[in-house]
């Protein structure tokens, strides 16, 4: 959400994202917050420079058509278009809260600076990032990696697989001191779904996947997944299976 309010309420935006909305193209968008900062962290394959090296720039499309799109919700709590609820109770404590005047667009500024990126995942106390998926996943932890831009506070890896990012933050509770957190950025690819209509379904198994492991290399440290395992599926039915699977996984780890 772009605005502070209650929890209670900022669970309420998060809930409903995506689901009532549209897509609008905005080059003004596209030109401040839509390319990769150069020189690439992590440069592209032979297939994307190829495709890339394609475009050329024109009065109607001056960046990548692709670029040029971004996303809003029609969801706006305690406003004149509102959608949203008027107030809401807290289930533990039984305390009712009058909604706030809130927007719960996303803020696509957000990967317009380190600082901005450092400041978001800080305020979840995250310290992982784990991007799970197909071959898209692979190119949106790429793009996110690159969207950062080449920076001190980043170092990047071994492999491309994994990297670091080191976000810098005070408070009073600690003098005022800038204090250095470390935030591991991970890439897992898995295997599931359908390559085609026709192929054979493939469960997702976190499991076999070896990613179960992966998340409970360090259980005390709160970590965000980014998981997508939609583009290789053509049944909705195997994918929410799937889904459903994958978000019981995650609940039953939080709460063990």
């Amino acid at each position: 959400p772009t605005s502070a309010a209650p929890d209670l309420f900022e669970a309420w935006c998060l809930q409903e994202l995506g689901k009532n909305g549209s897509w609008v193209q905005d080059w003004a968008f596209a030109k401040e917050y839509g390319q990769h900062r150069k020189p690439h962290n992590i440069p592209s394959g032979d297939f994307m420079k190829n495709r890339m090296n394609k475009f050329v720039p024109s009065v109607d499309a001056p960046f990548h058509w692709e670029t040029s799109w971004r996303w809003i919700d029609n969801i706006n709590i305690n406003s004149t278009n509102n959608v949203g609820p008027t107030a809401l109770t807290n289930t533990t404590t039984g305390a009712t809260k009058s909604a706030p005047a809130l927007s719960c667009q996303i803020d696509h500024t957000i990967n317009s600076s380190v600082e901005k990126v450092c400041s978001l995942l800080q305020k979840f106390g995250t310290r992982r990032m784990l991007f799970m998926g197909d071959s898209l996943t692979e190119y949106q932890f790429a793009s996110f990696i690159n969207m950062i831009g080449p920076s001190p506070s980043l170092i990047i890896g071994r492999n491309k697989y994994r990297h670091t990012l080191l976000c810098l933050s005070s408070s009073a509770e600690n003098g005022g001191i800038n204090v250095t957190t470390k935030i591991e950025l991970e890439l897992k690819i898995l295997h599931c779904g359908q390559a085609y209509q026709w192929s054979e379904h493939k469960p997702l198994n976190l499991m076999d996947e070896g990613v179960l492991a992966n998340l409970q290399r360090n259980p005390t440290e709160p970590m965000m997944v980014v998981l997508n395992i939609g583009a290789h599926y053509h049944n909705a039915s195997l994918y929410k299976t799937d889904v459903d699977y994958a978000m019981k996984t995650f609940k039953a780890l939080k709460q063990g």
